[in-house]
């Protein structure tokens, strides 16, 4: 234990399960020093010394099955640590690919809230990095920092895959609007709007204001263009 605090961080609860074994352990050698000298002075019945130390046996091996679950408990430190330097390897790596397919993509902007997002992602894995500098090191801290760190860039790479679909759709879904744009007044309001909306990079607001222009004067239209696309992936 004292090894292990050199390097980690041990809450208040893993330090008095240390002391108590140790406690333990010392009044266990005090009552086998007892039965030991009951034996040499013969002040005790065989059968009796033979019961006592059956019970000293089955409680030293209760308290050596406590101690080793205690050791692996702090080898664990370890295990989280190097688990938490290759998860932050991964998880920036994974960060770098999907700005990467962003500009690949060829978006015409980002929304300002998916801005926030990688901000928000970039500043959690700061977080893990930071608090895997400190000495002694907090897993605790470590390990919320990193399940914060997870779920903020699973969220961007998802909302990235999200947003690069509703563009894709949204400029078929207007393309495909514009056969019928002269001859209903209906859907050339629904697309303006939807060609307004995309211009702000609201997609989803865009794609949804196309669908609905095209989807009332020719049913399952949508269906239709998001067949063509993914069979021309």
């Amino acid at each position: 234990m004292d090894f292990v605090k050199q390097g980690y961080m041990l809450q208040e609860e893993e330090l008095q399960m240390a002391n108590s074994f140790e406690l333990s352990l010392k009044s266990h050698i005090h009552k086998f020093d007892s039965i030991q000298e009951m034996i040499d002075g013969k002040e005790i019945p065989f059968s009796l010394v033979s019961k006592e130390l059956q019970t000293l046996r089955e409680e030293l091996e209760k308290l050596e099955e406590n101690q080793r679950l205690y050791n692996e408990k702090l080898q664990a430190l370890r295990q989280d640590e190097l688990t938490a330097r290759d998860k932050i390897v991964e998880l920036k790596k994974s960060l770098q690919e999907t700005k990467r397919k962003i500009a690949q993509s060829n978006l015409p902007g980002l929304p300002s809230q998916f801005q926030d997002l990688i901000q928000q992602a970039s500043g959690y894995l700061a977080n893990v990095e930071e608090s895997l500098q400190e000495k002694p090191l907090n897993i605790s801290v470590v390990n919320h920092y990193l399940e914060n760190a997870i779920r903020s860039v699973e969220h961007f790479v998802t909302s990235t895959n999200e947003i690069i679909e509703q563009v894709r759709l949204a400029e078929k879904v207007i393309q495909y609007g514009n056969r019928y744009r002269s001859r209903y007044p209906s859907v050339k309001d629904g697309l303006s709007a939807a060609e307004a909306a995309f211009r702000s990079y609201e997609y989803q607001a865009a794609l949804e204001q196309a669908a609905a222009a095209v989807e009332a004067v020719e049913p399952g239209a949508l269906k239709k263009i998001e067949q063509w696309i993914y069979e021309g992936a």
